[in-house]
């Protein structure tokens, strides 16, 4: 009887052996491969501006990271670096993860821009007191020369125009004159593209309040400007010119 409990309990613990070794040899054989993920704080990346650059991994403080900005700067390592661009376009950022034998490499393209264009606006009319229908009204731009490649001018009436500038222009104030042929208040939304690669256009608003006139007829919609529909859709008006100041 004591003979069979003892084969019984033998066979119960070689059955328990068993199971741990197979079920310690299957996990080691099934264990995670190594992967990693490019992560940085800014989007868009502008030139000269700190980045922070983490790589997420499946084993944090585990592997080795080192880090190639593309960019003629040295290797980096680390899980988490700040890098700072000196050149805008795009960079192919490439980090080599390293854990025992396992290498991993990833590559994750950043666009690096320059910062919008700094320039100011303000609306200047050309009739005295306040704003009636088909008065003049302009907008006065200033920039640095050099900077700017393209205005676009919406007048919040349906009417839009806007300008290519050349790489050699050195002018540094533009303005743009437009009648309305409606009353209330209109908001001007005016877009300026610079020269270097950007990602965010220059925006500004203005607001503009236009009073009816005694002097114009309800029937008049162009004030003396006519208008033309361009293949885009956008409706220009000819008094809408941009010229420089």
């Amino acid at each position: 009887m004591n003979t069979r409990i003892s084969t019984f309990v033998l066979l119960v613990l070689a059955t328990l052996l068993g199971l741990i070794l197979v079920t310690g040899c299957t996990s080691l054989f099934l264990e995670e491969p190594l992967g990693a993920e490019i992560i940085h704080g800014d989007s868009p990346v502008l030139i000269h501006e700190q980045v922070v650059f983490k790589a997420k991994t499946n084993y944090p403080g585990e592997a080795t990271c080192r880090w190639d900005f593309d960019d003629d700067t040295a290797i980096a390592e680390g899980e988490e670096i700040t890098h700072i661009f000196k050149n805008v376009g795009n960079h192919h950022v490439t980090i080599t993860v390293i854990r025992g034998l396992e290498e991993v490499i990833v590559s994750s393209v950043v666009r690096v821009c320059a910062p919008p264009v700094n320039f100011s606006a303000h609306i200047r009319s050309l009739a005295s007191g306040n704003i009636a229908i088909c008065d003049d009204v302009a907008i006065v731009l200033r920039f640095a020369p050099g900077e700017v490649q393209r205005i676009q001018l919406s007048w919040g009436d349906g009417d839009s125009n806007e300008i290519l500038l050349e790489p050699t222009n050195s002018s540094s104030g533009y303005i743009s004159t437009h009648q309305y042929n409606t009353s209330g208040k209109h908001e001007i939304t005016i877009i300026v593209d610079g020269v270097e690669q950007m990602c965010l256009a220059a925006i500004r608003t203005l607001f503009v309040h236009v009073e009816e006139s005694v002097n114009v007829f309800s029937d008049i919609q162009t004030c003396g400007c006519q208008k033309e529909t361009l293949p885009s859709g956008k409706t220009v008006n000819s008094c809408d010119t941009i010229r420089e100041v």
